[in-house]
């Protein structure tokens, strides 16, 4: 009956919808109440969590951000469990404020729980339908810069309440016959490049990069400098007794770094709550209520940074200068993109997401790039990934290729060569024949075009004729021709298949097939026992994002017990 995607970002989130017989972007509805009982008509929600004294949900987004400022200072309040979801790893749990740690899963599904009963509640107050969970296709959207693990935690806690998951999909919001290069800038930055086919069906042309060079960024550089002005010590030690009063001031930077201000050479006034001057004054003790003014002056005597009243006044060039490393990072990955020959017949770049709507960061990429391409941002940056995200729900098939950001490949044994296979990898079947474990077999390689629907079957033998079993234990790599599964920068993908193979009277002579799908967002590994039909299927992430960050290890999986065929 519909389609709802849920942008679950590194600051902000929300939803939009669109009903089945509504076409096209103007079908899309949005919710535009975020924040109405705190005075705010948003259209997203801060990305934060608040849980009750029994770990049970309590609120999210500007309701948990109000209801933790309430709490600030009691006992209740350290015994509740406040996060604010920015940082996700690959560890398994998430400390909240008060130092209290939670299964990433749980806290996922709290959060997207709250966000898909909204979406729900909004829809029913518009139509008068009772809509449940089964009547929609749903959708999610992460930070691409997420790690693999991290990704999958939020994939399980999406299918945990029967969603699927899928990475954004800004993209669909202007097709129009060209080559273009997407960024998304949020909290992160993620720069995709596709062809616009005649048909408006999609074509990856390069795989999808990205960094840790967004808004994020921008407010690390605003606390770098709240530390070089008051101190390091003085500012952790208020994030950590004023925490509310510290996420409203990055609240405010957030809504003022969009502005114009910074490139007019204009103030930019950001509030320093009345906690953050009176603990001031407490933390540098025996002084008056002109300490603050007199820290601000010796770090800055020109003026530059000046404070009146409970603001904090920033002279358009320090604002600037904040912005620098991020903006720099991303020009210089934009131009260092368009050097690859894949990419020469772009024309348009098109801006997405939250950070996008920042004029100085609009300013350089137009400054720099404006001669030699057509540079669009949409009337509402921040919402063109959940509305694409919605597009794609309703036409999943019309992403018809991508391109593999990672070389994928499954652990096997092969017949031992003397002085090319290393002797500590070297052992002995049972009936004596030297073998070479822990091969890397590769499935897809970097950069190789992935067609939806395309299909490859390889062919692998078991090591031991009385073997009964076979294990598929797959791994991935950023390294174009990988030796070996222990080789540096090679990591298991996180999931195995074993096949029963129960007719051992032909001993090894038996195939035992790994059948690769590509589908949108993953890869469907089916293994078959040829002789008896029995088959394994799992699902492997496909990954068409790079990272900035090296992915960490996940834990170590059994070795494979499969022998690679010859041809």
């Amino acid at each position: 009956m519909a389609v709802v995607a849920i942008d679950f970002g590194t600051t902000f989130s929300g939803f939009a919808f669109s009903f089945n017989h509504r076409e096209g972007e103007r079908g899309i509805l949005v919710n535009k109440a975020w924040g109405n009982d705190q005075g705010y008509q948003a259209l997203k929600t801060p990305t934060c969590l608040l849980l009750d004294t029994e770990q049970q949900f309590h609120s999210f987004g500007f309701d948990a951000k109000e209801k933790y400022a309430q709490l600030e200072g009691a006992d209740h309040n350290r015994q509740s469990t406040f996060f604010t979801l920015q940082t996700i790893t690959s560890d398994t749990t998430l400390t909240a404020r008060n130092g209290k740690r939670l299964r990433a899963i749980d806290v996922f599904a709290h959060a997207l729980r709250f966000l898909k009963d909204q979406a729900l509640d909004v829809m029913r107050e518009r139509t008068d339908v009772n809509f449940t969970t089964d009547d929609i296709q749903w959708v999610l959207t992460v930070p691409a810069i997420w790690q693999p693990s991290a990704r999958q935690f939020m994939r399980d806690a999406a299918y945990k309440l029967l969603w699927d998951g899928n990475d954004e999909m800004e993209m669909l919001m202007c097709a129009d016959g060209a080559d273009m290069v997407f960024i998304r800038l949020g909290g992160t930055v993620d720069i995709t490049a596709h062809h616009i086919q005649p048909d408006d069906s999609i074509h990856e042309i390069f795989r999808a990069t990205g960094g840790a060079w967004g808004g994020g960024q921008v407010n690390l550089e605003f606390e770098m400098r709240l530390k070089s002005i008051f101190g390091e010590d003085f500012i952790d030690n208020f994030k950590n007794s004023h925490p509310s009063d510290w996420l409203d001031i990055i609240g405010d930077f957030e809504m003022k770094k969009r502005s114009t201000r910074p490139i007019e050479d204009k103030l930019t006034r950001i509030r320093l709550t009345t906690n953050f001057v009176n603990y001031y004054r407490c933390f540098v003790t025996h002084r008056n209520t002109d300490d603050i003014q007199e820290a601000i002056e010796e770090r800055y005597p020109g003026g530059d940074v000046t404070i009146n009243g409970d603001y904090l006044c920033l002279k358009g060039g320090i604002m600037r200068d904040m912005f620098e490393p991020a903006v720099r990072s991303i020009v210089e990955h934009i131009r260092n993109l368009l050097r690859k020959p894949q990419l020469r017949n772009v024309k348009y770049f098109f801006l997405v997401g939250g950070f996008s709507g920042s004029a100085v960061l609009q300013k350089a990429i137009r400054d720099n790039f404006k001669n030699d391409y057509r540079i669009l941002v949409p009337a509402e940056p921040d919402m063109a990934i959940v509305k694409g995200a919605v597009m794609f729900g309703k036409t999943p098939k019309i992403i018809q290729r991508r391109i593999s950001a990672r070389t994928y490949g499954v652990g096997v044994n092969m017949n031992f060569i003397e002085g090319y296979h290393p002797t500590s990898k070297k052992f002995y079947t049972k009936a004596g024949t030297p073998k070479c474990r822990d091969i890397f077999s590769t499935l897809l390689t970097i950069n190789e075009v992935v067609r939806l629907g395309e299909s490859k079957t390889f062919t692998f033998y078991p090591v031991e004729p009385d073997q009964s079993r076979v294990t598929f234990d797959f791994y991935m790599t950023k390294s174009e021709n990988p030796k070996y599964v222990d080789d540096k920068g090679v990591i298991p993908e996180g999931c195995s298949i074993t096949v029963r193979s129960p007719n051992i009277s032909k001993g090894t002579n038996r195939d035992i097939e790994l059948k690769i799908e590509f589908g949108g967002t993953e890869i469907k590994a089916t293994a078959i026992d040829v002789d008896s039909r029995l088959n394994v299927t799992s699902h492997v992430n496909l990954i068409t994002r790079d990272r900035n960050e090296e992915i960490a290890s996940l834990s170590s999986l059994s070795l494979a017990d499969v022998d690679v065929s010859v041809p």
